[in-house]
């Protein structure tokens, strides 16, 4: 069993991941039929220091 730090040192760096995310959001946006199993989003129009609380 691994330790979260473990796990932590795996992921990729921050801007890696961030654009794996975003990624995500517009397939989950774009292949998920009804917007209440929509999990993420993604809005093309947010600044790049934008996040969500």
């Amino acid at each position: 069993m691994s330790t979260v730090h473990e796990t932590a040192a795996l992921l990729p760096d921050p801007a890696q991941l961030r654009a794996h995310l975003r990624a995500l959001a517009v397939l989950d946006a774009t292949i998920g039929d009804d917007p209440r199993f929509c999990c993420s989003t993604f809005d093309a129009t947010w600044a790049p220091a934008q996040r969500l609380p």
